[in-house]
């Protein structure tokens, strides 16, 4: 890998036209300030396509430029972040890879009355009604709600529209949800629905990819670094230093989750995550602390495994450094 240079090298934000001759200036200007590398980082406003051949003609510019002085190039993994999307291809190409995330609903119920509960759009992972004794739950007792649940929707939508001469009318309905209908037997009830449902309203990508899925980031390395392998790769452990990864954990950040974490749950700790879901919002007993821990564990464990060792021993067999903000 060479010998590093120490001093400040800023992120460079890649953004409009990435004029080369401007791109040359502006890392001239950069030498004549000491500065020793600077991090490519494809931001957004830049008009060129990110992984296209004329990205990579100003990538292969960049690194001229910079071996010219003697200065080090970083290569920041994304566009813009978080890291590991591939500027949303990874998820275009396998939307099998997509992010999933844990929702949970839940509500009280009392004997001789109907319960309409709408639970969002996904795979239905547990539905139950537990009892209600006295003032505690009794986790152990419980009624599988899984019959009691359909297709629904919660938008009623009214439009006029040219059909006819006649009824320019036309009722719809939209937003599709896991509905249920559950006539309440005797008792007091309380009612917990846990849905997997695809992460949306991400950031720049509206969702994400799965870093708990190792094919996922293996994807995300095809994609992303050995694209850059292809174009600049004779310089690897050169004049380009190494990759920066940015601003990724197992997600959704506040709830990691993954259709992966079950089985893995039980194979590293030997408890049946699906039958203890409750735990993660609510106090179950005994139980808790030692299912939270668990699940906490193992997608942390789950994380470096797939995503941050994966991409150490892809920069190490390539002689680069692996670098990041978490």
């Amino acid at each position: 890998m060479g010998n590093l240079r120490f001093g400040i090298q800023p992120f460079w934000f890649w953004n409009g036209e990435m004029d080369k001759d401007e791109m040359s200036r502006q890392i001239e200007q950069m030498y004549r300030q000491g500065i020793k590398g600077f991090m490519i980082h494809p931001r957004q406003g830049m008009e060129i396509p990110y992984l296209s051949e004329e990205f990579f003609s100003r990538v292969r510019h960049a690194v001229t430029e910079a071996k010219k002085r003697d200065m080090e190039v970083w290569i920041y993994d994304e566009f813009p972040y978080p890291s590991g999307i591939g500027g949303g291809k990874v998820v275009l190409d396998h939307p099998e890879y997509l992010c999933r995330s844990l929702r949970y609903v839940t509500a009280q119920a009392r004997g001789k009355e109907t319960v309409k509960l709408h639970a969002p759009w996904g795979k239905v992972l547990s539905a139950r009604a537990y009892a209600v004794e006295g003032r505690k739950i009794n986790w152990d007792r419980f009624l599988d709600l899984a019959p009691y649940i359909g297709t629904g929707y919660v938008q009623d939508v009214f439009q006029l529209s040219g059909l006819t001469a006649y009824n320019r009318k036309r009722y719809f309905q939209g937003e599709l949800s896991q509905y249920l209908y559950f006539p309440v037997p005797e008792g007091e009830w309380k009612i917990c629905i846990f849905v997997e449902t695809v992460l949306t309203h991400f950031k720049y990508f509206d969702t994400f990819v799965d870093p708990l899925n190792p094919d996922a980031v293996r994807y995300f390395i095809e994609t992303t670094h050995e694209a850059y392998k292809k174009h600049v790769g004779s310089e690897f452990g050169k004049t380009i230093k190494g990759f920066f990864t940015d601003e990724v954990t197992a997600f959704p950040p506040e709830q990691p989750w993954s259709p992966l974490l079950p089985d893995l749950v039980k194979k590293r700790h030997g408890i049946d995550l699906l039958e203890y879901l409750p735990t993660l919002f609510e106090d179950m007993g005994t139980m808790t602390s030692r299912i939270r821990y668990a699940y906490r564990d193992t997608a942390a464990e789950q994380f470096m495994e797939s995503y941050d060792r994966q991409l150490l021993s892809w920069c190490h067999e390539n002689h680069l450094l692996y670098i990041g903000e978490k």
